[in-house]
């Protein structure tokens, strides 16, 4: 297939930016949804290489601006990225916790107005776009499997080090407002283990050297499962790269070439 091949379509729904990319049917079964989230600062358009992947995988592809992201943002994105890192969960815990629920919501308008199946979503994203992703599988069953690189179902971030070359230190992570402290309290996964006894399969790639997301709360996640369902704990998988960092992960072609091949399993 050629990307001349793809059909492409956006929309903005109820002010949140979405863009899909799909192909046409050679059946008439309708088509699986896949969902695409970007890392902190992305977007749905630079999403655009992996939404192309996955059409071609069968799906229909979407992709959206996370809250205070892309069309939705009117800062740079390393302004954003420095400010939302600079007073963590302040600031970090409100664009994750609402880009869930928007997720949801972006869901729920695809389905009423493509020529889709709701049974059987897929979820998935780099860094940032795969914890709204593991958290949409809590709260939402449609969803059924996840794919999430460089990722962490720990809203907290345990050990969590800053990227810049010149800074490897702790992140100081700051106070949560009102709104973050209740987004988390209701959607962080690792502190609510039952959202996940209906055992949505889950897979975590994550660098060994990763110090901003250490992959130990992937771990630390499916064994706080075991202690609510069997099910969903052995639908976890941890698959860690050796040698790589955040940033390497996040672009490890073979990471989202596993990705694509989890995502489309039946």
């Amino acid at each position: 297939m050629t990307r001349s091949e793809n059909q492409y379509g956006s929309a903005t729904v109820d002010g949140i930016p979405i863009r899909w990319v799909t192909r046409d049917q050679s059946t008439d079964m309708a088509r699986r949804i896949a969902l695409w989230l970007p890392f902190l600062g992305g977007t749905k358009d630079t999403m655009l290489p992996m939404l192309e992947r996955l059409a071609g995988a069968g799906f229909f592809a979407v992709s959206i601006d996370p809250w205070q992201h892309g069309d939705r943002s009117t800062e740079s994105p390393t302004h954003l990225r420095d400010r939302l890192i600079g007073a963590f969960r302040r600031d970090m815990w409100p664009v994750i916790g609402q880009s869930t629920l928007d997720a949801m919501w972006v869901l729920d308008w695809i389905t009423a107005n493509h020529d889709v199946s709701s049974s059987s979503v897929v979820a998935g994203g780099f860094s940032m776009g795969g914890d709204i992703s593991i958290a949409l599988a809590g709260i939402d069953h449609r969803v059924g499997r996840v794919a999430a690189i460089g990722s962490t179902p720990d809203w907290t971030r345990p050990g969590m080090r800053h990227l810049d070359a010149n800074n490897s230190d702790l992140v100081e992570q700051g106070t949560p407002t009102d709104y973050g402290r209740w987004l988390y309290a209701q959607l962080n996964p690792i502190t609510h283990p039952e959202h996940f006894t209906h055992g949505p399969a889950i897979l975590f790639e994550s660098g060994q050297d990763d110090t901003h997301i250490p992959v130990e709360a992937a771990h630390r996640f499916a064994t706080a499962l075991t202690k609510h369902s069997p099910t969903a704990e052995e639908n976890i998988t941890v698959h860690v790269a050796e040698g790589l960092g955040h940033i390497e992960s996040v672009g490890n072609s073979d990471a989202i070439d596993r990705c694509v091949r989890w995502l489309s399993t039946s």
